[in-house]
Formats: C-alpha cells, sequence, structure tokens
C-alpha cells in the first residue's frame, strides 16, 4: 500500500498556487511533470514484500520476573538501501507496548533491532502482527506491508533458589531420609577389603591403588517413596495474599518438592483439579521438574467452586500404594470443608496426608479493626477456620497454615521430615 509523506503533501500544496501567476500555466505543468516523475522514482525505490525477509528471534525460555531480549532480523534483499519503521505488537503479558524502531539496511545487508521485556504473569502470550514502513529514496512516498509472525510462547514461574539455598536454615531436618541422585543406585555406606568371589563391578580402583590392595564400595540400599502432590484450583485459590494469587504459591511450592524428589529419586505424581481436572501427570521417578514445570504453567484458578466430593474423591482413589499425599487448597469453615475433611480423613487411613494452606494476613489485621462489625465478622471467621483445622487433624491429617513469607521453605521442610515416615 502506498501512502504519500508529509514531504509529499508539502509538494503539492506548493505547485497550487503556481497556476495562479503570470504566465504560470507553463510553469505548472512543468512542475507537475518533475512531480510526476519524481514520484515514480520514489515508488520505484519501494521494496517489494518479498524484498525484506523479517525473522523474530525469542529466547530459548521465558521466566517471570527475568529481564528478556526480543529481537527482529530484517533482510534486505533489494538493489537499494532501505530505510524505515518497524512496529511490533507486544503481548499484554510481556508489557503490552506496542514497539516503534527506526531502521536502516544496505543493499544485499541485514540489520538486528532489539528491545528489552519482562514477563508479568505465567501462562501463554501471543505475539502479533508486524508491520514495517519502508520509506522512498526521495522521501515522498512510504510503503506499508503488514507480515504474520505470530506465535505463541509459554511464560513459566520464577526461576527457583538452587536447592542448597532452600537447605539452609532447615538444619538437622535435611538428614532425615537418605538423599540420593537418581542416576545412582545407592550412597556410598564405607569402603571395606574385598573378599574372594566378589564381583569385580565393585572394585574402588583409586582407592585399591593408593593401599595396594582390592577395595570395595559397600552400598546403602536407596530409600524412595511416592510423592503426590494435589493443587486446588478453585475460585478461593485466586486470591491475591502479598504479591501473588493462592495458586501461584501452591504451584512454586509444588515445583520445588518435584525438584527436591528429583534429587532423593522419589515417585511423584501431580494433579490439578476444581470442579474437572485441570492436569494429571502420572507417577514419573525421573525429570519430573521439567515435566511438572511444562504441566503447570498455563494452569489459572477457576471460576467456581472445587467439587471434593466427585473430583478429588476419584483422584485419591486412583492412588494403590501408600503414599505421601500433599494438597494444597484453602478453607473458609467446617461446613464448606465438609467434603475436603471427609475425602482427606479417609485417605489418612491408609496414606500419610499433608494439608498445606496459606495464612491471610488481611484476616488477622481485620480481626482488630476499629469497626466492631468488620473485627466480629474476621474473629468468627478465624474461629470457623480453626474448627475446620481441629477436626481434619483429629482425623490424622497434618494441617500446616504458613505464612507468605517462607511458604515455599516451609513446605520444603515439611517434605524432608516426612518422606522418611511414609
Amino acid at each position: 500500500m502506498f501512502i504519500p509523506t508529509k514531504r509529499c503533501v508539502g509538494c503539492i500544496i506548493l505547485i497550487m498556487p503556481i497556476w495562479l501567476l503570470p504566465n504560470g500555466l507553463l510553469l505548472g505543468i512543468w512542475m507537475v511533470l518533475l512531480f510526476f516523475l519524481a514520484s515514480i522514482v520514489d515508488i520505484a525505490s519501494l521494496p517489494l514484500r518479498q524484498h525484506l525477509e523479517l525473522k523474530r528471534i525469542l529466547p530459548s525460555s521465558f521466566y517471570l520476573g527475568e529481564k528478556i531480549i526480543i529481537a527482529i532480523e530484517i533482510f534486505n534483499a533489494s538493489r537499494y538501501m532501505q530505510h524505515g519503521l518497524l512496529c511490533d505488537d507486544i503481548p499484554e503479558a510481556l508489557g503490552g507496548e506496542t514497539k516503534m524502531l527506526t531502521w536502516s539496511i544496505l543493499a544485499k545487508h541485514s540489520c538486528r533491532l532489539e528491545w528489552a521485556a519482562c514477563p508479568q504473569k505465567r501462562g501463554q502470550a501471543s505475539f502479533g502482527l508486524t508491520l514495517w514502513r519502508a520509506n522512498g529514496l526521495l522521501g515522498l512516498w512510504h510503503k506499508d506491508v503488514v507480515v504474520d509472525l505470530t506465535q505463541e510462547v509459554a511464560l513459566f514461574p520464577a526461576k527457583l533458589l538452587p536447592l542448597q539455598k532452600q537447605f539452609q536454615g532447615l538444619g538437622r531436618n535435611v538428614n532425615n531420609g537418605r538423599i540420593i541422585n537418581s542416576g545412582q543406585r545407592a550412597e556410598i555406606d564405607f569402603l571395606r577389603p574385598m573378599y574372594e568371589g566378589e564381583e569385580w563391578r565393585s572394585v574402588d580402583w583409586k582407592q585399591s591403588a593408593n593401599k595396594n590392595r582390592w577395595i570395595v564400595r559397600e552400598y546403602k540400599e536407596g530409600i524412595s517413596c511416592q510423592i503426590s502432590l494435589f493443587i486446588d484450583c478453585g475460585r478461593a485459590m485466586g486470591e491475591i495474599i502479598g504479591a501473588k494469587s493462592r495458586l501461584d504459591h501452591s504451584i512454586n511450592a509444588s515445583l520445588q518438592i518435584c525438584r527436591a524428589a528429583e534429587k532423593n529419586g522419589d515417585e511423584i505424581a501431580l494433579t490439578a483439579f476444581s470442579n474437572h481436572i485441570h492436569m494429571n501427570l502420572p507417577l514419573v521417578n525421573r525429570g519430573q521438574f521439567c515435566k511438572a514445570l511444562k504441566s503447570l504453567y498455563g494452569i489459572g484458578a477457576s471460576e467456581g467452586e472445587s467439587d471434593y466430593w466427585k473430583v478429588f474423591g476419584q483422584a485419591l482413589h486412583q492412588l494403590k500404594k501408600r503414599s505421601l499425599i500433599i494438597l494444597f487448597s484453602d478453607i473458609l469453615d467446617s461446613c464448606a470443608s465438609n467434603g475436603i475433611s471427609y475425602q482427606l480423613c479417609l485417605a489418612a487411613q491408609r496414606h500419610k496426608v499433608i494439608c498445606c494452606m496459606l495464612k491471610d494476613p488481611a484476616l488477622n489485621l481485620e480481626a482488630i479493626n476499629d469497626d466492631l462489625h468488620r473485627s466480629t465478622a474476621a474473629k468468627f471467621m478465624s474461629i470457623e477456620r480453626a474448627v475446620a483445622i481441629a477436626k481434619m487433624r483429629q482425623g490424622g491429617v497434618s494441617v500446616i497454615e504458613i505464612e507468605e513469607s517462607h511458604f515455599h521453605t516451609s513446605i520444603l521442610q515439611h517434605y524432608i521430615e516426612t518422606r522418611g515416615k511414609v
């Protein structure tokens, strides 16, 4: 599409008064012809659609809060030097701005346009259409072309801290249960002299060379357990606590457990549900973290309530082997939590069950509010919540309420402490 520029409009405005001058007819005709020839030259210098090749370059993965570089490479296949503007539509999850960038490329050359972005929320992001505008050689006309560079990308949760930093402050609790690498059969317990008839594959060649006799490795028996993670995606999990929703906190804590389970050699299964099953990751013993990350990034809170009687009950019924069940959810009162309480207490007869919940600091603040009605309502909700928790604990369920500031670390500590008792 050819569009006149401001310079072209200015030339037309200058030519128009010439017709009013004495003998201006001949001069006006010459000016029109000159303008017509200049326009032909200018339009001929504009590139065709296939002369400018655009390619968007994106990083391999997107993580929340991590600065990324988005780039578009433009190759000029025409015979002339080209310059103009590029308009790229950035997804709302990456900032939602429309970038206007200038470019200038020699013939048979390419250039790279870059800009920074930062993911704002996890899920899916869609890059839209890209428009490039090329200016003519004389600047009288320009051409607009829309290029289809639409692309879907996955926005993952924020990167987790290394396990060494997560274990800091946990003290001796880290040693509960033996931590083994998933690629090894067990830990080395001790070294001893080799007896006659033993297999050579257990020989420690380095120690044998140092001691000038055959030394073999004695292995501990590897300890592993089955972990079943359940994430409630009901309406209550969409509540914002701190800077994130309850669901986002639960997903990050689940990823922490998956990474620790992968290090410990534990088998792990993952289910996200509300009034239906959102995602069901079957039991795996390798690559738990990567599989969970790819499964959970697009999970969102549902608009309806969770069905604990049917959906959650069916998910629990699929567990055949004794497992460590960790549920991320929230309860309001003893009446609303009848379904979840019944299912967890029933599962506690066979499995080790932990129910993890976030403390709501706003509820404590409202309890000391000067407004009598608001403080009374907050205190009533706190009492009802405490009654529901006491009922679940009486049924053998370990219920933990954790503040937002150290939610992930506390969940990881409870996992380390409990896995050896399953």
